[in-house]
């Protein structure tokens, strides 16, 4: 080969060598164009979808709440009866048997009364004759007057008149006399009278301890009574309940009673506490007066009220004004409840004020208006996305709001 072909062959080895790189460096700023001018396309989350749920509206309205509460009925007075004269029983009346009624001011039983007639006989016969004394030491007065004048008249001097001239003395005994003898006859028409023994209330005969023919001495037992004008419910109430109750309220509050035997109920009022809590269940006891427990005074058949039976009892207590009824099982753990807020779940703590079977009642926490999820999720985040029922529940959750009766 010649020196001149070899000159001519070199460029044509350079120009096939670059022509490709040039290719390639070309097609590479092509790919990097389109890739930068080529539409982007961003990823986005997945969007999760709202929920759907029932809700609530929130209104306020007054509650009444009824406490319940267990309770033994006992007499309001009872008094174990006694004699206070001697003697031997000689009448008794029909009703004076266990569970006799007897009215009051009626004899219950009459003891043999001669030997007081006798003693009031006798109380007479002393103040006929301190009455006869009397009388002779006021004519006695009348000689002393007329004697002491007739001497200052002879003597013509002045003399001297003393209290034991004019018998003084003995006419204070004589008076005094008078008295003590009317002071015996009075006693003795007293122990006349207490020969009658009488019913000192209107009362039902528990126990009798004696019978017709009977012996009995002063201070004797005769039987045990206890009134039945009213009976007291003493009732079991839980320290936090009280807080319901005015205890101070002239005329308490209105309790019903039901006999957890007999099936009874009757009408009633608070009293008072005892002041002392039970030593075993750490309850107040609460007193509730039930008048006419025997329904003595009610036209209408009515059922009769049972010494120490074991009853349960409602009572009214005071109305608390301003406050939320909702469905007990709306309330969540840690007494929270759920709130669509603007279409995002809110999990809020509320104050409960009451507890019932199917309701609760809430004084804190929630505004009129607002909107309770009723409705129970699987998943629950709190702003998590809901969306309220087209049909938004009324407010039935305030239904039964006058009266609240304990779970």
């Amino acid at each position: 080969m010649t020196p001149d072909n070899n000159k001519t062959s070199i460029p044509r080895k350079i120009i096939t060598i670059l022509i490709p790189v040039l290719l390639i460096a070309a097609g590479g700023v092509a790919w990097a164009y389109l890739q930068s001018t080529a539409p982007k396309v961003k990823r986005k989350p997945a969007a999760r979808p709202a929920t759907m749920v029932d809700v609530l509206t929130v209104e306020l309205s007054d509650m009444q709440p009824v406490i319940t509460a267990m309770g033994t009925v006992v007499p309001s007075r009872e008094i174990v009866l006694r004699s206070r004269a001697s003697g031997e029983i000689q009448h008794l009346a029909p009703e004076f048997i266990p569970g006799g009624h007897i009215a009051r001011g009626e004899v219950i039983l009459q003891l043999d009364a001669e030997d007081y007639q006798v003693e009031i006989q006798k109380a007479e016969s002393a103040l006929a004759k301190a009455r006869g004394n009397l009388a002779l030491e006021a004519g006695n007065q009348t000689i002393a007057r007329e004697e002491i004048q007739m001497l200052l008249e002879a003597s013509g001097e002045a003399i001297p008149v003393t209290d034991l001239a004019m018998r003084k003395p003995q006419l204070m005994q004589a008076q005094a006399d008078i008295a003590s003898a009317e002071a015996d006859l009075l006693k003795a028409r007293l122990n006349l009278s207490r020969t009658e023994i009488r019913a000192p209330f209107n009362c039902l005969v528990v126990t009798r301890n004696v019978d017709l023919g009977s012996h009995v001495n002063s201070q004797d037992s005769l039987a045990t009574l206890v009134s039945v004008d009213e009976y007291w419910v003493e009732a079991a109430v839980p320290m936090d309940r009280l807080s319901l109750l005015d205890l101070t309220r002239k005329g308490g509050y209105p309790a019903l009673v039901r006999s957890q035997a007999g099936g009874g109920q009757w009408r009633g009022q608070t009293l008072k506490t005892t002041g002392r809590l039970n030593e075993v269940s750490r309850m107040a006891t609460l007193m509730v007066r039930v008048k006419d427990p025997l329904g003595m005074r009610s036209k209408k058949p009515s059922p009769q009220m049972m010494l120490n039976d074991y009853v349960s009892v409602q009572i009214t207590g005071q109305t608390i004004p301003s406050v939320v009824g909702l469905i007990r099982d709306v309330v969540r753990d840690n007494q929270t409840v759920w709130i669509n807020n603007q279409g995002t779940l809110e999990i809020r703590k509320v104050d409960i004020l009451w507890k019932q079977r199917d309701k609760v009642f809430v004084g804190k926490g929630l505004m009129p208006g607002e909107q309770v999820v009723v409705s129970n999720l699987s998943t629950v985040v709190e702003g998590m996305r809901i969306i309220a029922s087209e049909n938004v529940s009324p407010a039935r959750s305030q239904e039964g709001m006058g009266s609240a009766h304990e779970s």
